[in-house]
């Protein structure tokens, strides 16, 4: 059928748009009939891609002006690599820029050790194929010790094994011999401190001594106290404050320092120049720290190359008191005081129960005990009761002396006149107070007349008031 537009108008019947082609909001006549568009105006789009991103161009109209954008290579390579970084040869971007690697390249390193030895592994790149190997133990104790050249109880590896030692462990082995007699040494460890003696015979039983620079010699003899053999040896000089040093025995008397070698039985004057005459009972001499330490009136001193050195002020003066060493501190007891020095300043202690100046104080059993009419032990700063001295101790107490001996407190009494009885008292936690022996044979003076000291095991009396007649008495036990 024909159609006839009025007024000669456009055939639009050729037309092919549809509504979607159309831009939304606008009109075409398509076959004669209005389309009203629904295409989207996207208008000037605009985006940004990473590299290897993408964007979808959005369906619809877009008037020419939209732009997607590249972000820039730094922004996409943010990182913190440098070039020793990157394994040499290689090539990375950082932060946009293109970075050719130096770190070196290891490989499989290998390297072996010994016990205590180190390897540096080198800077770099490993494989992870790399070995450190410790060297074999056999390799690193070639030695020769069998088990009986080892110390029993004690193990040591010999040639990459393990040894116990059956080394018998001797000690201080000690022997005494009659002259021509011998003595086999037992197969294993010796200590160093064991001694062999050699028993008196006529022929050889002088004790030598050096007085006034001359040499004089006794008879050695052989009493007995209750069954305990007594050796008897002059002493060189009047013998004052005894102390055990150095593993040996020294006394002081005037200006003279004396020192004793137990294996000759021989008496050495070390020095007659000591800037202080040591003569009575206000010198307290004793060890300190390893060193030789006196108190004399109100000063602390130390000897130094055989001269007394001033290092402290006492806080009282220990005229006829009590001075030792006890628990690594020095303590004085005097006049009802009781203080120590811990090496650089005095503190006070206690109060002693009496206040007697010729105070008698000892260490024992890691206590010190203290004592007048009756015995006190320390506990803290509180001073008891423990026991009642015997009636000979008690009335002479200031005029005897005590020592620590076989587990005990030794006494030896003094007394005002030469004739006084003297006895040897022991006293022990569990025993109590027994009367040893009457040693009134060796007394000799009218005070301090047996001067206690212990030294390798043997307890020494000295009488102090004989001058060169003087005498020490070494006392063994019987075998």
């Amino acid at each position: 059928m024909a159609f006839f537009r009025c007024g000669g108008g456009t055939d639009t019947s050729d037309a092919t748009a549809t509504a979607e082609n159309i831009l939304s909001g606008k009109t075409a006549y398509v076959n004669d009939e209005k389309v009203t568009g629904t295409m989207t105006d996207n208008g000037a789009k605009t985006a940004s891609l990473n590299c290897g991103g993408s964007y979808t161009i959005p369906k619809g109209y877009h008037n020419g002006n939209g732009k997607v954008t590249g972000n820039s290579l730094s922004s996409q390579t943010t990182a913190t690599a440098a070039a020793e970084n990157i394994l040499t040869g290689k090539t990375a971007y950082v932060n946009g820029s293109k970075v050719t690697g130096t770190m070196t390249d290891n490989g499989a390193k290998t390297a072996s050790l010994n016990c205590g030895g180190s390897y540096t592994i080198p800077k770099g790149y490993h494989n992870g194929n790399g070995k450190v190997t410790g060297n074999s133990l056999s390799s690193q104790t070639t030695a020769t010790a069998a088990a009986e050249n080892i110390l029993t109880g004690k193990t040591a590896y010999v040639n990459g094994s393990k040894v116990t030692g059956t080394m018998t462990d001797n000690g201080a082995k000690t022997a005494s011999l009659n002259c021509g007699g011998s003595y086999t040494i037992p197969k294993g460890y010796h200590n160093g401190s064991g001694v062999i003696r050699a028993n008196s015979a006529s022929s050889q039983n002088l004790i030598k001594a050096t007085i006034d620079g001359a040499q004089v010699t006794s008879d050695l003899k052989l009493l007995s106290i209750n069954n305990i053999d007594i050796k008897v040896s002059n002493l060189p000089d009047y013998c004052s404050k005894p102390v055990v040093f150095d593993n040996s025995i020294h006394f002081f008397y005037g200006y003279k320092h004396y020192k004793y070698n137990s294996n000759t039985d021989e008496w050495t004057c070390i020095s007659q120049n000591l800037q202080y005459s040591v003569t009575s009972d206000n010198y307290k001499i004793f060890v300190y720290k390893s060193q030789i330490h006196m108190i004399y009136s109100d000063k602390l001193y130390k000897l130094v190359s055989e001269q007394w050195v001033e290092i402290s002020t006492l806080p009282q003066s220990t005229y006829y008191g009590s001075a030792f060493e006890f628990n690594g501190e020095i303590h004085i007891l005097c006049n009802g005081k009781h203080y120590k020095y811990n090496g650089s300043a005095w503190s006070q202690v206690s109060i002693l129960p009496f206040s007697a100046s010729n105070t008698k104080a000892i260490a024992y059993n890691n206590a010190i005990y203290l004592m007048d009419s009756d015995m006190y032990k320390l506990t803290g700063s509180t001073w008891t009761k423990v026991a009642t001295l015997p009636y000979n101790i008690a009335t002479n107490v200031e005029y005897g002396q005590f020592t620590v001996y076989d587990g005990g407190i030794c006494y030896f009494s003094g007394g005002t006149t030469r004739d006084e009885t003297k006895y040897w008292y022991k006293y022990t936690e569990t025993g109590g107070w027994k009367k040893m022996s009457d040693v009134s044979q060796y007394g000799g003076g009218s005070s301090n007349v047996i001067s206690p000291v212990t030294f390798n095991g043997e307890l020494h009396m000295f009488n102090s008031q004989l001058k060169v007649h003087g005498i020490i008495l070494r006392v063994y036990r019987k075998v």
